[in-house]
């Protein structure tokens, strides 16, 4: 497996924002000066969507959807993307397109994240809404660290490994499972 480092800063889509097929309009949706004032003046609590994924069109539909709504509703909504960070993702599937080797040698960066990256900026940033990076919030020592940690774990034994009490074995066994089924 390659080491962890931190993944290219992909800019993301650009305006003019032109929604693929199938997915929501935005620009023309949002062109109320009602959707500019709303958004703007929205006091409400603080929501974060965080499905992390722009490549699936189901839940970049929804997260777009649920932005629209909360924020209407006067909720502070915003986003995080992931950025090519995540060694694996909800998007990468067992089959020729991403096959195990190229997932365990970050291969995704090449073949996926830009194109994930920009699908999701491209359906949320017609709403003028903040955006945040998974990469944003890691140092170069927390590659480091999870480079450290996930080879110094036996395989048998991530199911049931926890950091600081959260069960992220589960979760990465989970998603393995997720990827072979």
């Amino acid at each position: 497996m390659k080491n962890l480092i931190a993944p290219p800063r992909f800019p993301g889509a650009k305006a003019p924002f032109k929604p693929e097929k199938a997915f929501p309009d935005w620009p023309a949706l949002l062109s109320s000066p009602l959707w500019k004032e709303q958004a703007s003046s929205a006091d409400g609590p603080k929501v974060l969507i965080g499905s992390n994924t722009g490549m699936h069109g189901a839940v970049s539909t929804m997260d777009s959807v649920l932005s629209a709504s909360l924020t209407l509703a006067g909720a502070r909504v915003s986003r995080v993307f992931c950025d090519g960070v995540l060694q694996g993702c909800l998007i990468a599937t067992h089959g020729t397109a991403t096959p195990p080797e190229m997932v365990a040698n970050r291969g995704l960066i090449s073949t996926l994240c830009k194109a994930c990256f920009n699908r999701g900026t491209n359906t949320h940033r017609p709403m003028g809404l903040p955006e945040h990076r998974l990469s944003a919030y890691l140092e170069k020592s927390d590659y480091a660290e999870a480079q450290s940690i996930s080879s110094s774990i036996d395989n048998r034994d991530i199911p049931n490994w926890t950091y600081a009490g959260a069960a992220i074995g589960e979760h990465a066994y989970a998603g393995a499972l997720r990827y072979f089924a």
